[in-house]
């Protein structure tokens, strides 16, 4: 059950991302601009990690993607997406761990700047879209995380201002 649910989570993750930065488009707007660099950030990163570790996607619309092909000026690709996945792969939560790990140190970063940025703003819009997904798929589905602090995250905690330190 942890892997289906590991693999449906993290394709789902991976579906929005790919969704999101498509519907943004090449908007001039920086907020618009951050958002989309998070999401081709955490869909990048998940798909090189995949790769690393040899594991292969259930859907065939986020196999074929290049991420890179989401930050063209031009015609944006197209993408439907597949079937949910009906075998979980073991490494998926890997993978799926990792890559909120990876959103969430972003995210941090992020909202350290957003007062100030709106690209970070953006950004930080879009790495809590996919942090919030995930951990509410994560814990209806039972599916724990070694890492403590991502277990107990919760992602409207990066809605908040972030503490100035002196």
């Amino acid at each position: 059950m942890s892997a289906l649910a590991a693999q449906t989570i993290l394709e789902g993750m991976l579906a929005i991302a790919i969704t999101r930065a498509i519907e943004t488009g090449a908007a001039a707007d920086r907020v618009q601009e951050g958002k989309r660099f998070a999401y081709f950030d955490v869909l990048s990163w998940a798909k090189n990690q995949a790769e690393v570790m040899d594991m292969p996607f259930a859907d065939p619309g986020i196999a074929a993607l290049d991420p890179y092909s989401l930050l063209g000026q031009g015609v944006l690709p197209a993408f439907s997406r597949g079937p949910e996945p009906t075998t979980g792969e073991p490494r998926a939560h890997a993978v799926l761990e990792q890559a909120l790990e990876l959103a969430l140190e972003h995210a941090l970063e992020s909202r350290a700047k957003a007062a100030a940025d709106p690209f970070e703003a953006g950004a930080l819009q879009g790495y809590h879209e996919l942090i919030a997904f995930a951990l509410t798929q994560a814990r209806a589905r039972g599916l724990a995380f070694a890492n403590r602090t991502l277990a107990a995250f919760d992602p409207n905690d990066l809605l908040k201002p972030a503490k100035q330190t002196a």
